[in-house]
C-alpha cells in the first residue's frame, strides 16, 4: 500500500558538497578551515616555484663554469697550432680547437637563450697565466709538444669531470642532453691526447 512507499521507494539520500562543512558549525571553524586549505596551497606553490628558480640557477652557473673551460682550452689550444712540431700534437690542437668551439656555442646560444648573455671578458675569466709561463719556458727548451699536451690532458680531465658532475646534478632534460653529447666528445679528445703522448715517446 501507499503507507510503505517509503520502504519501497526510498528518497536518495541528498548528496554532500565537498565543502559543505563550511556551511555548518561555528564561523572560527570555517575560517581556520580556510586559512589552513590556503596556506597548504600557497606553501606548494612557493616549492614548485623554488625549485625551478633553484635548478634554472644552478644550471646556469654550471653551464657559464663549462664555457669557461671551454675557452681556456681553445685558447691555448690555438697557440699550439702554431707552436707544436709533431703532426700528432697539430692534429690534437686543432681538433680540441674546432670542438671546443662548437660547444661552447652551443652553451652560449643556450643561455642566450634563457636571458644570460655572457661576453668575450667573462669567458676569459679562467685564463690560467701559469700555463702561458709553462708553454713559453716549454718553447724555450724545444719541449713545447710535450708540455701541451700534458697541459691538455690535465685539462680534458678536469673539464670531463666536471660534465659528468653536471650531467647528475641537473634535472633539465634539454641541458642533461647537452652535457652528455659534450661528455662523449671529451672522452674521444682525450684518447687522442693520450694518443699524442704516446707518439712522443716513440
Amino acid at each position: 500500500s501507499s503507507d510503505y512507499n517509503f520502504i519501497l521507494s526510498p528518497e536518495a539520500a541528498p548528496k554532500r558538497s565537498p565543502l559543505s562543512f563550511l556551511r555548518s558549525g561555528n564561523s572560527m571553524t570555517k575560517w581556520l578551515a580556510v586559512v589552513v586549505g590556503g596556506a597548504i596551497v600557497l606553501v606548494v606553490i612557493i616549492v614548485i616555484l623554488a625549485s625551478a628558480f633553484l635548478g634554472s640557477s644552478n644550471d646556469t652557473k654550471a653551464l657559464t663554469s663549462l664555457a669557461q673551460q671551454q675557452n681556456e682550452l681553445v685558447r691555448v689550444a690555438t697557440e699550439a697550432t702554431n707552436s707544436a712540431i709533431n703532426q700528432p700534437i697539430k692534429d690534437l690542437a686543432v681538433n680540441v680547437s674546432l670542438s671546443l668551439t662548437s660547444e661552447q656555442l652551443q652553451i652560449t646560444n643556450y643561455l642566450a637563450q634563457h636571458h644570460t648573455k655572457l661576453s668575450s671578458r667573462q669567458l676569459a675569466q679562467t685564463k690560467n697565466t701559469t700555463t702561458d709561463q709553462q708553454l713559453a719556458a716549454a718553447t724555450a727548451a724545444s719541449n713545447f709538444d710535450q708540455v701541451y699536451v700534458e697541459i691538455t690532458q690535465n685539462a680534458l680531465k678536469s673539464y670531463q669531470q666536471s660534465l659528468e658532475q653536471d650531467i647528475k646534478s641537473t634535472t633539465n632534460a634539454t641541458v642533461k642532453q647537452l652535457l652528455s653529447q659534450d661528455e662523449s666528445n671529451s672522452q674521444l679528445l682525450l684518447s687522442q691526447a693520450n694518443s699524442a703522448a704516446q707518439s712522443l715517446q716513440g
